[in-house]
């Protein structure tokens, strides 16, 4: 099923807005100039509502798109072409987010491509997955 947006996180020293840009242009279509709100910056590809949240949790950069006008059925599909487009190290939370005690947690692991088990701080080991290429 596909998901209403995309949200995913690509690792801090390897990327930033500038290479998302490039990459979301051929994807899904020229990208507005980046407004800067805050630590937030914000455009739009082809049609589609760009946020790029530098270090949003820890070294990890967010990339939300809020549409599901994409060429990506969910977050796992879009961390897979951007670590094949970026060779950036990506995770993802698959499937909906579950609201559980006023906090947000994902009701699957975190992805992108060899899976290694990893522990987070503040989410349980059996609910977290990294995957990195070699």
């Amino acid at each position: 099923m596909r998901q209403p947006d995309i949200e995913i996180y690509l690792k801090d020293a390897d990327v930033d807005h500038k290479a998302i840009a490039a990459w979301l242009g051929e994807a899904l279509g020229p990208c507005s100039d980046w407004q800067q709100k805050g630590q937030t910056w914000k455009c739009r590809a082809g049609d589609v509502p760009v946020t790029w949240l530098p270090k949003a949790v820890g070294k990890w950069n967010s990339l939300y798109l809020e549409s599901d006008a994409t060429p990506w059925e969910d977050d796992i599909a879009c961390a897979r072409a951007a670590f094949k487009a970026l060779n950036v190290e990506v995770r993802c939370a698959p499937g909906s987010w579950v609201e559980k005690k006023a906090k947000s947690m994902p009701t699957a692991g975190f992805v992108s491509a060899t899976m290694v088990r990893k522990r987070s701080p503040g989410v349980p080991a059996d609910t977290m997955w990294l995957f990195r290429g070699h």
